[in-house]
């Protein structure tokens, strides 16, 4: 069934891209926080 196969190719690739959407926006997150963390230190 090709028509299945298609719909289930769309849904897993609309699955893996939000994933590493938010693992990326995870990795963002983490840089942002370690760069306040220094110039926090820095102000003190």
């Amino acid at each position: 069934d090709y028509q299945k196969a298609f719909e289930f190719q769309k849904r897993a690739l609309k699955f893996w891209t939000q994933d590493s959407l938010i693992q990326s926006n995870q990795h963002h997150i983490a840089n942002t926080y370690a760069h306040l963390d220094a110039a926090y230190r820095h102000l003190e």
